[in-house]
């Protein structure tokens, strides 16, 4: 009992004590609404920092109709780079203006820059796509390294999305020589394979034919065909009209919009993403870059 007693006595001398003692609350801990300010201004920041603001539209130019604006300037360098050739256009959009600077440098690959300015040409997008061209490891086939970098200048801020990817065999296996080949006596070849000609084989051939033009970026004059031997000129000219008609159906399917034209761009399965490192672009730099054209 003196043991219970005098613990008692013990608890009520430290309760006094803790009474007594004077608040020191750390004066440097930030209150709950610093606390929440804080937060919300270093979000800002971040979003402005990574492009993520809900204001920023990255506008993707290369889809734009181009048909449907009006051209009012070209321009054509004097001295071509090398093996390279270039040419671009300046058209009326709205009450925009869109440059479309395309460059082909042939075996090495292309590359096309647009440019979206206001009426003083002051610079407010940018676009590059660039198609680079190379051997595949087995030497049979040509990879394609594709870059993809989308700007936008805003509020003296400028705003970044890109991709990069390499599409192995970025072409498609487009035949060499004759597509159709039609033998006297002998069997008539489609793409290098027997065509039984006692069936529907001019449906065959349109779907076929069909096919791999909309899988080329640039169309051929006329579709290939080879005749060997006595060959009526009756068939021959049914043969040739069959596969004019498809190539025309497949212009005009792209000059209406209807199939887009091919390019590896398409098959990348990569999405533009907003840059890791943004807002390090000088609009001075790509405004000077436009300063160069010389408009006719």
């Amino acid at each position: 009992m003196k043991i219970q007693g005098f613990s008692l006595y013990l608890l009520l001398i430290a309760l006094c004590l803790q009474c007594a003692e004077p608040n020191n609350t750390d004066t440097s801990t930030t209150s709950p609404q610093e606390e929440t300010t804080a937060t919300d201004n270093s979000t800002t920041a971040n979003d402005e920092n990574k492009g993520t603001s809900s204001t920023v539209d990255y506008p993707q130019l290369n889809l734009l109709d181009l048909d449907k604006m009006e051209v009012i300037g070209t321009y054509q360098p004097q001295d071509e780079e090398g093996d390279c050739s270039s040419s671009a256009k300046k058209y009326a959009y709205g009450d925009q203006l869109l440059v479309v600077d395309h460059t082909n440098c042939y075996d090495y690959g292309k590359s096309s820059s647009y440019y979206l300015l206001d009426q003083q040409e002051r610079l407010t997008a940018f676009q590059e796509i660039d198609l680079s061209n190379q051997v595949n490891a087995a030497g049979d086939g040509i990879d394609v390294v594709v870059r993809e970098t989308i700007l936008v200048f805003q509020n003296e801020k400028s705003y970044k999305k890109e991709r990069v990817d390499t599409l192995v065999n970025g072409y498609p296996d487009i035949p060499k020589g004759a597509w159709l080949e039609f033998n006297e006596r002998s069997t008539t070849y489609l793409f290098g394979k027997a065509l039984n000609t006692s069936g529907d084989w001019q449906a065959e051939i349109q779907s076929k034919v069909k096919a791999t033009l909309n899988q080329m970026e640039d169309l051929p004059s006329e579709v290939p065909v080879q005749f060997n031997g006595t060959i009526g000129m009756g068939t021959r000219g049914d043969v040739r009209n069959l596969l004019s008609e498809v190539l025309n159906e497949v212009k005009a399917a792209r000059q209406n919009g209807a199939v887009p034209v091919f390019s590896p761009l398409s098959t990348s399965e990569k999405q533009l993403k907003v840059a890791v490192k943004n807002g390090w672009e000088n609009l001075e730099d790509y405004q000077k870059r436009y300063s160069y054209y010389k408009w006719d």
